[in-house]
């Protein structure tokens, strides 16, 4: 099975928390977050910042958002992007953008971005 998780990625044991692919957020009734690498990136970014607040001895709590996206090539030199916002209401929401070569430039400046700053 998998790790329950809330939205400040904590689990059911006092100080334990968990991230991506290992956890379950639920979103609504029959969803939780993607099982997606951006989305394990801001579950990430948010357990750190809510380590940090306990080490000060604060008392507030950093939530996931719930957003991501990725971009999808799709040929002549554009890309589309993928949004998603896990936790919109009603509903969960996700939105395409238009095939660009401007997106395309965007993805290869992401991936050179996500490969300095975690590799």
């Amino acid at each position: 099975g998998f790790i329950p998780i809330d939205r400040d990625c904590k689990t059911p044991f006092e100080n334990v928390f968990a991230i991506g692919d290992v956890t379950s957020m639920i979103v609504t009734e029959n969803m939780a977050v993607p099982k997606a690498g951006v989305f394990a990136e801001g579950e990430g970014i948010t357990v750190a910042k809510n380590i940090i607040s306990k080490l000060q001895s604060k008392d507030a709590s950093e939530l996931f958002d719930g957003k991501g996206g990725c971009y999808i090539e799709s040929g002549r030199e554009t890309a589309s992007v993928i949004e998603v916002d896990m936790f919109s209401q009603p509903k969960p929401s996700t939105s395409i953008s238009a095939q660009t070569s401007e997106n395309l430039s965007s993805k290869r400046e992401f991936e050179k971005e996500r490969l300095s700053k975690w590799l």
